[in-house]
Formats: structure tokens, C-alpha cells, sequence
């Protein structure tokens, strides 16, 4: 049965208890068989890294002459300095400031197009709508007909 376990005051999680499944017998013996082989491998690197070590090292032979070493000898380095700029005047800036908000300013076009075109619209004149009070339906007859 799963246990519930509280994390903070606003999760509640279902929690399975771990169970350890037991290894049968045959599984522990080739556990056991696998383990013997990579301990003789080790011991196996082991001797011919030391029997490599061995056959490098010769018995030492006589004295060589020790040559002395010579440190070398490093040259200075020369620096050219580089030459202080010289200050612009006010004027100079002034002139150079004009010039470059004149090049970044936009630049406006003006074209003048003369375009002649008559269009013959219908005038529209108001209306006048009359309207009349209810006629009754012999008047409305005289009317349409007699009128």
C-alpha cells in the first residue's frame, strides 16, 4: 500500500516503498565468475606493466658529460610613441558638426505636378418632400385619379 507523504502545504505525492528484489543463486554465481575474471585480467596488466618497467630501466651506464645550459637571452623591445593628436578648435568642430547633421538630415522633394482634369459630376439638388396628413381613402382615389 502506497504511502502518502507530504511535501509543503500544497503537494501530497503517492509513495511506493522500495522493495529489493532477491538475486537467485544461479545469478550470484556468475556474479562471483564474472568478478574472479576481472581480477585476473587486473592482475595480468599489472605483471607486464611491471615487467615493461623493468626491461626499460637497463643497468645504469657510465656518466654522460653534462652539457650546461645556456639561458636565453632576451633583446628589449623598443616602443615608437605615437604622436599626441592635436586639439580641434571650437570653430573646427562647430563646421564639422554642421556638415554631418546637414549629410544625415532627410533632404525633401518637391515636385510640382499640375494635373488638369475636368469630371462632369451630376449636381445634386435638395428635394422638397411634402408631406401631408393622413388622407382617407376616397380622398387618396380623387387624388390619384382626378388630380
Amino acid at each position: 500500500m502506497p504511502k502518502k507523504k507530504e511535501i509543503g502545504n500544497v503537494v501530497s505525492i503517492d509513495v511506493d516503498p522500495v522493495v529489493k528484489k532477491e538475486i537467485s543463486d544461479k545469478q550470484r554465481e556468475n556474479l562471483k565468475k564474472g568478478m574472479l575474471a576481472l581480477k585476473a585480467k587486473r592482475e595480468g596488466l599489472r605483471k607486464e606493466q611491471e615487467e615493461e618497467s623493468s626491461r626499460a630501466d637497463p643497468p645504469s651506464s657510465p656518466v654522460a658529460p653534462v652539457v650546461p645550459v645556456v639561458p636565453e637571452v632576451k633583446t628589449k623591445r623598443t616602443y615608437t610613441k605615437t604622436p599626441k593628436k592635436e586639439s580641434v578648435g571650437l570653430e573646427e568642430f562647430n563646421s564639422f558638426k554642421n556638415e554631418l547633421l546637414g549629410k544625415l538630415q532627410p533632404r525633401e522633394v518637391v515636385k510640382e505636378v499640375s494635373v488638369e482634369k475636368i469630371v462632369d459630376r451630376p449636381v445634386v439638388t435638395e428635394k422638397v418632400i411634402e408631406k401631408e396628413k393622413f388622407i382617407s381613402s376616397s380622398e387618396l382615389l380623387n387624388r390619384i385619379f382626378f388630380s
